[in-house]
């Protein structure tokens, strides 16, 4: 049964990194920078809610935004016992510098008119991972809303393939990342920031101070 399993496992990875690519595909996800260091993709939306982020930007349903994904074959591979601090210091460093691509290309007529804000989901597939992924999305910059679970069958299988999904992206792109996480319980989360706050701090050399070293070290990767 092991030889089996080892013998499945590439193709397994092969049919997930198929499945990725034709999803970004149908959902028109694109690359808004081509250096090897940005690890950031985009897809063009209209906002699906109103509500107010914490500089006074209010964001509109309707409005246009960018919704942010990983780049997962960007993102540095860890090692075989998981990540550490080194990992984590490099993809930090790769999200700042991501952050400052997606600053210029904003700013270009290549980006949606009226764009107001950006956004991104992410599963936190371990309840002890939540307060650290918090806290380092806010140390970049972001608003954290903690999405409701969903009451219906419907919303529940939805949620339940989300998170399965996510789980899949990282094992197939970081097998370490992936051990001891379970799909049930998972939370889901979106981050958002406003348009003229990522150019305040990332359209020049950001000073702001980095995230704490204990959030670096528990960073989640594998963002569908």
């Amino acid at each position: 049964m092991v030889h089996v399993a080892r013998l499945l496992s590439p193709l397994a990875r092969r049919a997930i990194l198929l499945i990725d690519a034709v999803l970004r595909r149908c959902l028109g996800i694109t690359e808004f920078s081509h250096a090897p260091d940005c690890i950031l993709r985009v897809v063009r939306r209209a906002s699906h809610r109103t509500h107010r982020l914490s500089d006074g930007v209010v964001v509109q349903a309707g409005d246009p935004v960018l919704e942010i994904h990983l780049w997962n074959e960007h993102i540095p591979r860890m090692n075989s016992a998981g990540p550490d601090l080194r990992w984590a210091r490099a993809v930090y460093r790769r999200i700042r510098f991501s952050l400052e691509e997606l600053a210029r290309y904003v700013q270009t007529d290549r980006a949606p008119a009226g764009l107001t804000a950006l956004f991104g989901q992410a599963s936190i597939l371990l309840s002890l991972e939540r307060q650290s992924m918090t806290d380092l999305l806010e140390a970049l910059g972001f608003d954290i809303i903690v999405l409701p679970r969903p009451t219906g069958p419907g919303g529940r299988l939805k949620r339940f393939l989300d998170h399965a999904y996510n789980r899949a992206v990282i094992w197939a792109f970081q097998p370490p990342s992936a051990r001891d996480k379970s799909v049930l319980g998972a939370t889901r989360i979106e981050f958002w920031m406003s348009r003229q706050a990522l150019l305040a701090r990332y359209g020049s050399p950001s000073t702001a101070p980095e995230a704490s070293l204990a959030s670096e070290t528990t960073l989640t990767v594998g963002m569908p």
